[in-house]
């Protein structure tokens, strides 16, 4: 797992956080390993990271395919596996769940579950051209490998059936609403970042253009100015690696004369406060943590019509689904500010209701113990 800490948290990393709370709260008890950060107990969750008297490099997501994958082969998912296992000792685990298939062949001795957060696009985009398929081959070729992978999406979870020829277990994420409750008041979240007090737009993704087409957002916003009020935009998700994206996309914020804002948030529950629509244009995603989370607190959200936000949209009048163009998104756009606030409807609520999330976990793991 990578690093958990206030400067280091996206959408898988608060996958984690929810599930292993979850678990927990039905007295499961569960341990998050890390390759960086800090030792701590939360909500009776550790976090253990990779002892750093014995390492001299920070190990992370963004790092290790420098430091281990200049290409991307099955030594080197060997050997990436076998200097992980220097750093931990888990024979007192009875079941180890894993994040991505990099982990492949880490504690390969142990039960195990992958849950596949990079889907078929994915992969590619951040592993290297033609990963996916070399790791396809790896996966088919080893059929004697116990297999269990839990795939958020159903869409996905039919590609990566067909891909490698194996079964895999749909579990949607959820996530305990509760955290995401701010009890400072919109205003004064503003006067901190130095916002003003207007309409505001939040595009919460990191900044991977590619991926997640804020520039997209941008173009719309600018079509759709002289139909709604007065309004500001502000983009999270601004990791170091994307400062030259946050160029590109103020070059065409500035053309259409949009107040925009990069910041770094000190909580994502503060990005929320502020915003009065959330835009998520992906062009791709797993899961896409931050359109639950979104709508999730209520918040009217435009998103983009792939298969993974239109399971979101259904059951809920928060979701307005655009093509993925700057024309449609602009309508979309309108229609959200010029809708009224409604109750999120309670089918939606026990769709993604963390119970129930936690349950479907639990007998999983068990089915895979009884083996």
């Amino acid at each position: 797992m990578w690093e958990i800490s206030k400067d280091c948290i996206g959408g898988t990393e608060r996958y984690v956080i929810d599930l292993a709370e979850s678990l927990k709260r039905e007295r499961i008890d569960v341990e998050v390993l890390m390759l960086s950060g800090t030792s701590k107990t939360i909500s009776g969750v550790k976090y253990i990271p990779i002892n750093t008297s014995r390492i001299r490099i920070k190990v992370n997501e963004y790092i290790i395919k420098n430091t281990f994958f200049p290409k991307f082969t099955r030594k080197n998912l060997i050997n990436f596996a076998k200097f992980i296992e220097n750093y931990f000792d888990v024979r007192k685990y009875d079941l180890i769940h894993l994040n991505s298939l990099l982990f492949y062949y880490l504690f390969a001795h142990k039960n195990r579950v992958f849950t596949l957060h990079e889907n078929p696009f994915e992969f590619d985009h951040n592993w290297g051209r033609g990963s996916l398929s070399k790791i396809r081959k790896i996966i088919i070729s080893e059929k004697d490998k116990k297999h269990n992978f839990i795939v958020p999406s159903q869409n996905h979870g039919e590609e990566f059936n067909k891909l490698f020829s194996i079964r895999t277990k749909t579990i949607p994420h959820c996530l305990k609403k509760d955290r995401l409750n701010c009890f400072v008041r919109k205003s004064e979240i503003l006067k901190k970042y130095r916002l003003d007090q207007k309409l505001t737009f939040l595009i919460p993704s990191r900044l991977d253009i590619i991926q997640k087409g804020q520039d997209i957002a941008a173009k719309a916003l600018g079509l759709a100015k002289k139909k709604i009020p007065e309004f500001q935009v502000v983009f999270s998700g601004l990791d170091d690696q994307y400062i030259e994206n946050s160029k590109i996309i103020k070059k065409i914020c500035d053309r259409y004369s949009i107040a925009c804002y990069f910041i770094k948030f000190v909580d994502i529950k503060e990005a929320y406060e502020i915003a009065d629509v959330v835009i998520i244009p992906s062009q791709s995603e797993s899961f896409g943590y931050s359109a639950l989370e979104s709508l999730a607190i209520g918040k009217k959200t435009v998103l983009s019509n792939i298969p993974t936000f239109l399971d979101f949209a259904k059951l809920t009048p928060f979701a307005f689904v655009a093509d993925l163009n700057p024309e449609c998104f602009a309508n979309k756009i309108v229609d959200a500010v010029k809708s009224k606030k409604v109750p999120q409807p309670e089918a939606w609520l026990k769709k993604y209701n963390p119970k129930v999330w936690a349950d479907k976990y639990i007998k999983f793991y068990e089915e895979i113990l009884r083996k």
